[in-house]
């Protein structure tokens, strides 16, 4: 009995020892080979080649065999940045790096191309965990940015280049408690896709956008945000889906002086003002959204014009259900508005309202 339970057990351990591991288990054991390194800086393309070679970088910079910064923990104490890239067009990822306490930036990338972050956090920066700026093709994959001063990450001027390809992709990326805004996005354009990020207790917005066109947003979480959920301003062509902003302490979402926005199947409940605030904004389409348990109005529709909700719910508010203020061609259909404190539809000063 006891060999043959000595030979079950050595087994089990066997099997155990053959099981391979999860991506996650083999990104933190990972962690322990990290090399510490001093700032990086890097400024045009010969600089590039010339720190890959003493450095001994993989790849040759070309979009089929990038150069690979990978496995560096970089304390930027007394150091603007962490890592500063400027100035190239080469292909690079940024892979498993650690970088915080820098002055300025953690994470400074200034007219790039082709660039890819992945498995990086950068934290504890006196301002952004991460600047983007005037930059093309760059894909972020499982990035953190948290505890920094103003934004986790920043992103300004960014662009497609025209061939097809994104200005800016995040995908699975944290924003938390940052001193400013978790994600900020200034004046960028031209097909940029957020899917699957979490923005949490920042000090300002979770996600704050201003002049950005043609962003889409997917299985976005911004909750507990010291202001608004998402706030965006003199933005076009804008797209959530299957979102949630919960808890902020402004709205869950507001959108202001913006146009062609669509939002599908957000759930926001429990913000300290309105679930969703519309501001002098056009041509806004919102389908399936579950709003609730605001402590101003669910659905706050206010100087707007061509407004489309439909197969939604706004209740247990404790204003109204949905306000309608000097707004015109508002359409209301299959939406539910249980519950509120206030009115169910509450409409003043508007034309051509349908419900």
């Amino acid at each position: 009995m006891l060999l043959t339970a000595l030979m079950l057990t050595a087994s089990v351990s066997a099997l155990m020892l053959a099981a391979p591991a999860s991506p996650e288990q083999t990104q933190r054991a990972s962690v322990a080979a990290y090399t510490m390194h001093d700032p990086i800086s890097i400024d045009g393309n010969a600089n590039f080649a010339a720190q890959a070679f003493l450095e001994g970088w993989p790849g040759d910079g070309t979009s089929g065999n990038p150069y690979l910064i990978h496995g560096y923990i970089i304390d930027a104490n007394g150091s603007p940045c962490g890592i500063d890239v400027g100035n190239t067009t080469v292909s690079f990822v940024i892979e498993s790096t650690e970088v915080s306490n820098a002055t300025k930036v953690g994470i400074k990338l200034v007219n790039i191309g082709n660039c890819q972050l992945r498995y990086v956090t950068s934290s504890n920066c006196t301002e952004d965990g991460t600047w983007l700026s005037n930059c093309t093709n760059v894909i972020i994959n499982n990035y953190t940015g948290e505890n920094c001063g103003n934004s986790g990450m920043r992103i300004t001027g960014c662009t497609d280049n025209g061939d097809g390809g994104y200005g800016v992709r995040i995908d699975n990326a944290s924003f938390n408690a940052n001193g400013g805004n978790g994600l900020t996005l200034v004046n960028d354009s031209k097909r940029s896709d957020v899917i699957q990020i979490r923005v949490g207790a920042n000090g300002a917005n979770g996600v704050a956008a201003n002049g950005t066109k043609n962003w889409c947003f997917r299985l976005t979480a911004t909750n507990n945000n010291s202001k608004d959920g998402v706030n965006i301003s003199k933005c076009d062509n804008v797209t959530f889906e299957n979102g949630s902003s919960n808890g902020n302490k402004g709205n869950g979402m507001c959108i202001n002086n913006s146009s062609n926005v669509t939002i599908r199947k957000l759930n926001a409940s429990l913000n300290n003002l309105s679930g969703i605030l519309f501001n002098k904004s056009i041509e806004l389409f919102i389908e399936e959204p579950r709003i609730s348990q605001a402590n101003q109005c669910g659905i706050n529709i206010s100087e707007c014009k061509n407004v489309t909700i439909k197969n939604g719910s706004s209740n247990d508010n404790k204003g109204n259900g949905l306000g309608i203020r000097k707004s015109t061609n508002v359409t209301i259909t299959n939406t539910t508005v249980d519950k509120n404190s206030g009115d169910g539809v509450n409409v003043t000063k508007s034309e051509n309202v349908e419900v």
